[in-house]
């Protein structure tokens, strides 16, 4: 078993969200094979950079580091990380653009499928208004919510710490709105409501 094997089996599947870390793995295995050197991660940089954004490869270059990372600090292994030895693709420039009225009343106004894709304008909506992120929405418990304080409390955030997310106006009335039969406020699957959500975004021209 090489490094990203056992990293996928024995860190990637306990994560929160592991079913695209998993995947992502499976993908580089076939991809790299079995030891990955930096020339042979040098060609699959420039071959793969040819099929996706240099933000992408990026991604996957550090689920790579880490594996090794975590291979030389807690399994005592002696191997020198790969990523360290190439060039990194440089990043494009960040998102800056802000959505405009007209393309909001297309996303909250569009027919969504099923009992999730219902939850998603709302999910939308409620980013907006609190800058949270997807992740963080959909682990968000109704335990956590305190409307009568304006605020939600967040125990699990992407960098590991607590912090507390205030509440507009605007994002209680949501929240307001929302059924309160289940332990979260959005009961849904976080990967499937990011990929409905990108579907309707191509299919709106946004």
């Amino acid at each position: 078993m090489n490094i990203l094997e056992r990293y996928r089996d024995e860190v990637s599947v306990h994560k929160d969200g592991s079913r695209w870390e998993v995947i992502r793995i499976n993908r580089l295995l076939l991809e790299l094979g079995g030891k990955i050197t930096p020339e042979k991660l040098r060609q699959w940089r420039d071959i793969r950079l040819k099929k996706v954004k240099a933000t992408s490869v990026n991604r996957e270059l550090n689920v790579i580091s880490a594996a090794y990372t975590h291979a030389i600090r807690e399994w005592g292994l002696t191997v020198l990380n790969p990523v360290r030895l190439i060039v990194r693709p440089k990043n494009g420039r960040g998102r800056k653009r802000r959505i405009s009225p007209h393309e909001f009343g297309q996303i909250t106004g569009a027919v969504w499928r099923g009992r999730q894709g219902r939850l998603i304008p709302k999910m939308f909506e409620l980013a907006i208004e609190t800058g949270m992120r997807l992740g963080e929405i959909c682990t968000c418990e109704w335990r956590y919510v305190y409307e009568t304080e304006n605020f939600i409390h967040l125990t699990k955030t992407k960098n590991g710490d607590e912090r507390d997310v205030p509440l507009s106006t605007r994002a209680k009335e949501i929240l307001a709105e929302l059924p309160r039969g289940d332990v979260r406020v959005f009961p849904v699957n976080k990967e499937s409501a990011g990929a409905q959500f990108r579907t309707k975004l191509k299919k709106l021209n946004i």
